[in-house]
Formats: C-alpha cells, sequence, structure tokens
C-alpha cells in the first residue's frame, strides 16, 4: 500500500509540476459556435452570458450555448470542448446538467438518447412555474478509473493523448402543459441529437504537430 501510495503521489507530482508535452496543437480547426451555426443557423441571441459563479472551476478550449427551432419548440444545445492539458479544470461535472442557476431538479434518470445512442442524464428541472427537460452527457469519456488514471498519469501531457477531445453535451428544452408536453420535448431533443450527432463524429480531434 505505501509503495503504491508513492507510486501515484510521484505521478501526480510529475503531472503537476512536470514539463507539458507539445506534441500536439491545443487549437480548434472549428470553433464550437461556428460547428452549430453552420449546422442548425444563426443564433440571433448568441453569445450568452458566462455564470462565472454557477460554473466555478469549470473550463475548456471552446464553448457554446445555441438555440434550435425544431417541431414548433426550441432545443439550447450546449457544446463544451474539454482541455484535458490544464489539470487544475475539468468538463467533468453534474453541473452540465443545469442551463444555468436558479433551476431545482424534480426527477432524475439515466436513458439512452436513441437506441444504440450515448447514455444520458435526463433531469426535468424546475425555475418557477417553468419546466425544463434537459439530456446532458460526456462524449470520448472513460469508466471513472480509467479517467483516474490517466489524470493522476498525466497521460494527456505525454505522447499517450487521447485522439480527441472529450465533448460535454446537453440539449434542453421547455416542457409545455397537456399530457402529451414530455413526450414532444423528447421529441424535438431527439431531432436536434439526430442531426448534430453526425457532425461530431470527427470533431475536435487532436492534430499532432510535426516539428
Amino acid at each position: 500500500m505505501w509503495a503504491l501510495a508513492g507510486i501515484l503521489s510521484a505521478m501526480i507530482a510529475f503531472g503537476r509540476f512536470g514539463p507539458t508535452w507539445s506534441g500536439v496543437s491545443r487549437s480548434l480547426e472549428e470553433r464550437p459556435a461556428e460547428l452549430l451555426s453552420r449546422l442548425f443557423g444563426e443564433d440571433p441571441r448568441s453569445p450568452y452570458p458566462i455564470d462565472y459563479n454557477f460554473v466555478g472551476s469549470v473550463h475548456d478550449l471552446g464553448h457554446a450555448r445555441h438555440r434550435v427551432f425544431v417541431e414548433g419548440g426550441s432545443v439550447e444545445v450546449f457544446l463544451s470542448v474539454a482541455d484535458e492539458q490544464q489539470r487544475g479544470t475539468s468538463i467533468l461535472t453534474k453541473r452540465l446538467a443545469w442551463p444555468g442557476s436558479g433551476y431545482a431538479p424534480l426527477e432524475e434518470t439515466f436513458v439512452e438518447i436513441l437506441e444504440d445512442g450515448p447514455m444520458a442524464r435526463r433531469m426535468l428541472l424546475g425555475r418557477g412555474a417553468q419546466r425544463f427537460l434537459s439530456y446532458s452527457w460526456i462524449e470520448r469519456r472513460g469508466r471513472l478509473p480509467v479517467e483516474w488514471f490517466r489524470l493522476a498519469a498525466a497521460l494527456d501531457r505525454s505522447p499517450f493523448v487521447r485522439p480527441a477531445h472529450m465533448l460535454g453535451l446537453r440539449l434542453a428544452t421547455p416542457v409545455g402543459g397537456g399530457g402529451d408536453a414530455i413526450e414532444a420535448a423528447e421529441g424535438r431533443i431527439r431531432a436536434v441529437w439526430r442531426r448534430l450527432a453526425p457532425e461530431l463524429a470527427d470533431y475536435a480531434e487532436l492534430e499532432r504537430d510535426h516539428d
């Protein structure tokens, strides 16, 4: 146990204070806002203000919020690109499910957004008299032990960096009144994800520098 603790401590110290490997480019070929505008058209309300008190230490390479009108309603798309080389910050946070502060959780389950699709955190949120349905998840995220080891070993600051950045996603939509309001909200979210999913297959891949 002491030997294991010593090894892990050395790995953490090296990752925090050791040199950062510069074998990959940290720039994005297409920013999240550019991707969402290209796919869904311009959002006249963009850019949205950032509630830094709410997000805390969550930082990234780039992110965007974008409102999409579909099937008689609106869906807010949030797309965030992780910066895995910055060890003091992460997009791995439960706050991803919340569109902002002031929302109260009413229901929470974990479901596939589509058949054979990603497993998402499905939350019904309330703010005053309004209700919102939120689906959120992290694309390309490994299991907790894997991500913990990558962080402890500073693998994303080494030649063993992952081939593509993790992506934080949230699709949220207002839930109206009526017996089929939830089904309609889920239909809007699925329609947006069907359009967005193919665009993310090769998005935010890491480009290796060839100096």
